[in-house]
């Protein structure tokens, strides 16, 4: 039997697909009496709310975890039943569309294309949603872009001042040889300063 992954797709979804439905279906049923159709137009919205929540959970290429969290908030689960847990929804599955970055390869007219038409169906519903427009115009580097920008550009004072631990590592250090010690930071002149916030070695 194959081991669900923590961060896979299948895992969040099945998590989702577990929790949402039981806590969505009971609140539209337990809702305000009514006719019988209020509740099924509470039925209907919230399965649209566990169908696109479900899509992106499984479209998301990372950060399904805050996703997961958005979606099973209290106040997202009870707002289900109505509109605005569509609206929340479709600003969860605009944000899934988006996450590869840097947005290129053959998907990429068709991810951006379906978060321009999500994010739009959410400001027609809910004009106040207007700002999720702004997902389409932040430019996210790639992973690993904001270590490699504060490595090339620290100062040459700044590296020998402070800790090892402070400065980020490229992933490319040789093993010391046999019997030799680990180079020693010369002192900086923030050094006199930093030796009241850190040890110095």
């Amino acid at each position: 039997m194959n081991r669900l992954s923590a961060d896979g797709a299948r895992f969040w979804g099945l998590a989702f697909l577990g929790l949402g439905p039981p806590v969505c279906v009971a609140l539209a049923l337990t809702g305000p009496p009514g006719p019988a159709l209020d509740t099924v137009g509470r039925l209907a919205h919230v399965a649209l709310f566990l169908g696109l929540g479900l899509s992106a959970l499984v479209l998301a290429a990372r950060g399904r975890v805050a996703l997961f969290a958005l979606l099973c908030l209290p106040g997202s689960l009870a707002a289900a039943t109505g509109p605005e847990g569509v609206v929340i929804a479709l600003a969860a599955l605009a944000a899934a569309l988006l996450t590869p970055r840097p947005l290129t390869g053959r998907g990429r007219p068709a991810r951006l294309a379906a978060a321009t038409l999500a994010i739009a169906l959410a400001v027609l519903a809910r004009p106040a949603c207007a700002p999720l427009a702004g997902m389409l115009l932040v430019p996210f580097p790639p992973t690993g872009r904001f270590g490699r920008f504060g490595r090339d550009r620290r100062h040459p004072r700044f590296s020998r001042s402070c800790p090892p631990f402070c400065l980020p590592s490229s992933g490319r250090r040789s093993p010391p040889g046999p019997g030799a010690r680990p180079p020693r930071p010369r002192p900086g002149p923030l050094s006199s300063t930093a030796s009241g916030l850190w040890p110095c070695w």
